[in-house]
Formats: structure tokens, C-alpha cells, sequence
């Protein structure tokens, strides 16, 4: 039983790090460390709880970073931001998505949970819960 209260404390305690994340903020356009690979000593993170946001996200905190890839001809940018509409629905278990425009425009978008996660467009999971589990796993089987 003693088991079952830690792992549920510590959980929450992973899940619950605040109402907003923390991202990396940049754009390939303007700062060339944005772009992959990704120099992520070089390249500002911000909390997007303190980002100003238009009024039609008024009340909504920001739970996702996101990394985007434009190719429009041969241009190639990355975006690297903030978040403020949950797309887990429309993403549908993928961590990226690729959409197609008109003539030579096409997107890469990439969506995750985790502080600082848009460093890359792989997602992995918490190294933090995967320590802290098998901390937690360990106690019990000493107990």
C-alpha cells in the first residue's frame, strides 16, 4: 500500500511541474543555431506562462512546445515556440505531421509536452519518471 502512495506522489509530482512549460524560442530565419542540428547552448528557452498572447487565446495557458519545419522552394526555416492550442486530437498518437500547400510549400509540425522538449524532432520520454520508477521499483522489492 506504501508502495502505491509513492509512485502516485510521484507522479504527480512529474505531471504537475506548473500550468505552462518552459520552450525553446527561435527561428532558423534569424538565429542560425535554431536550425538542425539544433545548438540548444546557443538558443534562448522562455516560460510561455510570461509570453503575451492575442485576445483569442485569452485564459488559455500554454501546454505544448512545438517545432516547425517550412520548406517554401528552396527555403528552408525552422520554428522553434510556444504553444497555446492542444492538438493531441488532430495528431492522433504521432509526435509530428507533415502537411502540403500550393505549389513548393510544405510543413513538418512537431508537437510535445515536456519542458524544452522542441530541441529535436524525436520526443522522449522523461528521464526523470523513468529514474524515478525504477528508484521507486527498487524500494519496493527491498521491502
Amino acid at each position: 500500500m506504501n508502495f502505491l502512495y509513492e509512485i502516485s506522489v510521484l507522479l504527480l509530482l512529474c505531471a504537475v511541474g506548473g500550468l505552462a512549460i518552459r520552450c525553446f524560442e527561435c527561428n532558423s530565419w534569424y538565429d542560425r543555431w535554431c536550425a538542425d542540428p539544433f545548438k540548444r547552448k546557443e538558443v534562448g528557452s522562455v516560460d510561455c506562462e510570461d509570453k503575451i498572447t492575442g485576445a483569442h487565446l485569452d485564459g488559455l495557458n500554454s501546454t505544448i512546445c512545438r517545432k516547425i519545419v517550412h520548406h517554401v522552394g528552396n527555403h528552408h526555416r525552422i520554428v522553434r515556440s510556444c504553444g497555446w492550442v492542444d492538438d493531441r486530437e488532430v495528431m492522433a498518437g504521432r509526435d509530428c505531421m507533415k502537411k502540403a500547400g500550393t505549389y513548393q510549400v510544405a510543413v513538418y509540425y512537431c508537437s510535445c509536452y515536456e519542458d524544452l522538449c522542441n530541441s529535436a524532432s524525436d520526443h522522449k520520454m522523461s528521464l526523470l519518471l523513468l529514474l524515478s520508477a525504477g528508484a521507486s521499483w527498487l524500494h519496493y522489492l527491498r521491502a
